[in-house]
C-alpha cells in the first residue's frame, strides 16, 4: 500500500485520481492532504483533484507522462 501527499492549503476537498479511480484524501496538519491505498504503486498514473475539479499533475513529481 502506497501513500500520496500533497500540500494544498486552500481547497475544501482533495482527491487523488489514481489510474482513473478517485480516492478521497484526508486533511492533515499545515495544509497537507494524504491517502494510502493499494492502487498507489510505482508506475501508477495519478493526479490531484481540488474541490472536484479536473485532475492536476503532482507538482513534486519529476515524471509526468500525461
Amino acid at each position: 500500500m502506497g501513500t500520496l501527499r500533497v500540500w494544498a492549503p486552500l481547497p475544501h476537498s482533495v482527491e487523488a485520481v489514481v489510474d482513473g479511480r478517485r480516492l478521497q484524501m484526508s486533511k492533515a496538519a499545515r495544509g497537507w492532504w494524504e491517502v494510502s491505498d493499494g492502487a498507489v504503486r510505482p508506475g501508477a498514473r495519478y493526479g490531484f483533484s481540488l474541490d472536484g475539479g479536473e485532475p492536476r499533475p503532482d507538482p513534486r513529481s519529476p515524471s509526468q507522462p500525461d
